[in-house]
């Protein structure tokens, strides 16, 4: 009896925690549509130019998606987490603005050469593809 009140406990929690499988996955819509990018990147970018081009392109795709996450996530809350996200999304603009400028001061052609470009372009696009998965999550749980 004991083991048998153990299992339903187990499978109760479970059961909990299982997202909905027919709910939109916005993390994985997102990796998809940035994904030509990234392949850019990886697969196609040759030359310092061609580089810096698909981390420009990345760059403004993420901060599109940003806006555009945080948007639809503003849409989807009470009053009191609107507030909550608003602060949180203004702190962590101070945040990345503050890491940028690290970023700006310490990969540069001084010290990492020509892939200061590939350095700095993955550190910056990094960060933002990270607080766009954030939101979505987010967005996610409250659809």
């Amino acid at each position: 009896m004991k083991y048998l009140s153990i299992l339903i406990l187990m499978i109760t929690q479970l059961s909990c925690a299982v997202d909905n499988p027919e709910a939109p996955n916005y993390v994985a819509e997102f990796e998809s549509r940035i994904k030509v990018y990234e392949d850019y990147i990886s697969k196609t970018a040759a030359t310092t130019l061609e580089f810096s081009t698909g981390y420009c392109d990345l760059y403004t795709a993420l901060d599109t998606e940003l806006n555009s996450a945080y948007k639809q996530l503003m849409l989807n809350l009470g009053e009191e987490e609107k507030q909550s996200l608003k602060a949180s999304q203004r702190q962590w603009i101070k945040y990345r603005d503050a890491e940028f400028k690290f970023i700006e001061k310490a990969i540069t052609r001084d010290k990492f050469g020509s892939s200061f470009i590939l350095s700095a372009g993955s550190h910056r696009t990094t960060l933002l593809k990270s607080r766009v998965k954030e939101l979505l999550w987010y967005l996610n749980k409250h659809s």
